[in-house]
């Protein structure tokens, strides 16, 4: 593990659940795919890209969550890219973003999809 990654997961104040899911996380302005879900929480998630995302960088980001059999909730919201590394693989990258501005109603969808998919 990369010293940045392991000060990463020091300096996290929740723990992040694997997703169980492969869902995918678009710029909510371009519609561009960004990564898929590898890892969240209320205040932030890992996505695998194909390409590097540049750190420190501010996204609005969108994806739909399962809430329940055949259905979903679309989520959007801000978020600043904090890391970005080489995955074991190196054919893609592990990012991590911390979760900026992101409604009430949108923190219940993340706290629900994780307590019904016994990710906690």
């Amino acid at each position: 593990m990369s010293k940045g990654l392991k000060n990463m997961k020091n300096r996290r104040k929740l723990k992040r659940v694997q997703s169980p899911y492969y869902l995918k996380v678009e710029d909510a302005n371009t519609n561009r795919l960004i990564g898929h879900l590898v890892d969240i929480s209320t205040d932030g998630m890992m996505l695998i890209s194909k390409a590097p995302v540049k750190t420190d960088t501010a996204f609005k980001l969108k994806m739909s969550l399962p809430i329940a059999a055949k259905e979903s909730k679309k989520i959007t919201f801000k978020t600043i890219s904090r890391w970005c590394m080489k995955s074991a693989d190196s054919n893609s990258y592990d990012v991590g973003f911390q979760l900026q501005d992101i409604s009430r109603e949108d923190v219940k969808v993340i706290k629900k999809f994780i307590r019904d998919y016994g990710l906690l």
